[in-house]
């Protein structure tokens, strides 16, 4: 089974009209927030059934703070939090430095890290996932949020 694509993108999609015509807004969506804190932790698990690794791809503004909040959050479970990146990148010794390495298994290249992972969380500026679509495409299957690939 492919993974599930989770896109955090604050600003709702839009459809692009033919030949430069004014972009019209994506339909509304709904969504629901569920008061608490960490004494929802221990439920976690469930709520993620079936995942056994969530991938973070991408270490700009957002990916540490998700990345490092899902493993926080989900210690102790069997649920591997695993960050990918680009070979090379230069965001690979900040995600050493708060413990996500090649060594312990959470750290590795973001193709690699997307087609192992169960779901997958994208924290990319917005046009390197639209230059990457053919590639990501066939290895990921929308959940919510965000715009198609």
């Amino acid at each position: 089974m492919e993974p599930l694509l989770l896109c955090c993108d604050a600003i709702p999609p839009r459809k692009i009209g033919a030949r430069g015509s004014p972009a019209t807004p994506a339909p509304p969506r709904s969504s629901q927030v569920i008061k608490g804190g960490r004494n929802l932790f221990p439920i976690l698990p469930k709520a993620l059934a079936g995942i056994k690794q969530i991938g973070v791809i991408g270490w700009g503004s957002q990916g540490p703070a998700q990345a490092q909040n899902f493993r926080e959050s989900l210690e102790g479970s069997d649920i591997k939090v695993k960050v990918g990146l680009r070979p090379g990148s230069s965001s690979m010794k900040l995600a050493e430095a708060v413990g996500f390495t090649e060594a312990n298994g959470t750290l590795g290249e973001m193709y690699s890290v997307i087609s192992e992972s169960d779901m997958v969380s994208v924290y990319l500026h917005l046009f390197i996932p639209l230059r990457q679509r053919p590639r990501l495409a066939p290895l990921v299957r929308p959940l919510f949020g965000g715009p198609d690939l």
